[in-house]
């Protein structure tokens, strides 16, 4: 993402300033409301992962200072694949890595790319409409407007796939 940024190569000198920087400042970052809430709920009824942009040092670093590292089992950082989204690389790795089957994922994300990376994959794409990043022009499978809509969407899905048990 820094080369991104920067548009050229960067060293290992300017990658660990960065994070050092980043270190420094993110206890400023503050997180989007309810999400905190969504992530408690969500955490031991199914894996969560992360597939960002950001590379994996400096995911943990923002996730960490916002108290919700503990939340995600898995962290793939796009520092960890080899092209950025939309190539969908990361989402596949994250799923092997929780696991969980790939036809049973969504990724949710605030990013144009985010959709189109959810679509190459063959997931479901769900489009985080409070983020920051989120294009309403960009197409995505879920249109979630709110944090908390995705456990509805979650509990629904629950219910729909649950085993029929009665006689």
């Amino acid at each position: 993402m820094l080369t991104g940024l920067l548009k050229r190569p960067c060293g290992d000198a300017e990658v660990d300033l960065y994070n050092e920087v980043l270190a420094h400042r993110a206890h400023a970052v503050t997180p989007c409301a309810d999400i905190r809430s969504v992530l408690e709920q969500l955490q031991g009824t199914i894996p969560l992962a992360v597939f960002t942009g950001a590379s994996r040092r400096a995911a943990q670093i923002l996730l960490g200072a916002l108290g919700m590292l503990d939340h995600f089992s898995v962290l793939v950082g796009g520092d960890k694949v080899e092209k950025p989204k939309p190539d969908p690389a990361g989402i596949p790795r994250a799923c092997s890595l929780i696991p969980v089957d790939i036809d049973r994922a969504m990724h949710v994300g605030d990013a144009p790319t985010d959709p189109d990376a959810a679509r190459r994959t063959g997931v479901m794409g769900a489009a985080a409409g409070w983020g920051h990043l989120y294009d309403a022009t960009a197409p995505a499978d879920l249109l979630l407007r709110s944090p908390g809509e995705l456990l509805v969407y979650v509990s629904a899905a629950e219910v729909a796939t649950a085993p029929d048990h009665s006689d």
